[in-house]
C-alpha cells in the first residue's frame, strides 16, 4: 500500500485517543467557567490533552471541590495534582489564552 493511504487511518486512531470539545466544555462549565470562557479553553486544549487526561483532571475538580464551583485558581491547582505536567502547562496556557486567568492573584501587597 501507499504511504499516503495510512494517513487517514492514523488519524481515525489518533482521534480516538483525543478529548472531546464538548467533553472538555461540559466538564470546565461544571467546574465553574462560564460558557464563552469554557468553549474557549475546550477549543485551545482540544487536541492537547487526552480523554483520559480530562478525566483525571475531572474527577481531581470533583474531589477538590464537591459540589461548589471553582476559581480559575482553584482549577489551575487541581491541574497541579494530577501529577502530569502535561496536564498543568495545558490548563494553565488555556486560562491565560482564553485571559481567564484575570483573577489569580500574582501576588501580594
Amino acid at each position: 500500500m501507499r504511504p499516503f493511504v495510512y494517513v487517514p487511518m492514523i488519524a481515525l486512531a489518533l482521534s480516538g485517543c483525543m478529548a472531546n470539545r464538548y467533553q472538555i466544555s461540559n466538564a470546565l462549565e461544571r467546574y465553574g467557567l462560564n460558557s464563552n470562557q469554557a468553549g474557549c479553553a475546550a477549543e485551545f486544549l482540544r487536541g492537547h490533552l487526552s480523554t483520559g487526561q480530562v478525566n483525571r483532571l475531572a474527577r481531581a475538580a470533583h474531589d477538590f471541590g464537591g459540589e461548589r464551583r471553582l476559581t480559575v485558581g482553584d482549577l489551575v491547582r487541581v491541574a497541579g495534582s494530577v501529577e502530569d505536567g502535561e496536564v498543568l502547562l495545558q490548563t494553565g496556557a488555556a486560562m491565560l489564552a482564553c485571559k481567564v486567568g484575570a483573577d489569580i492573584p500574582i501576588g501580594r501587597f
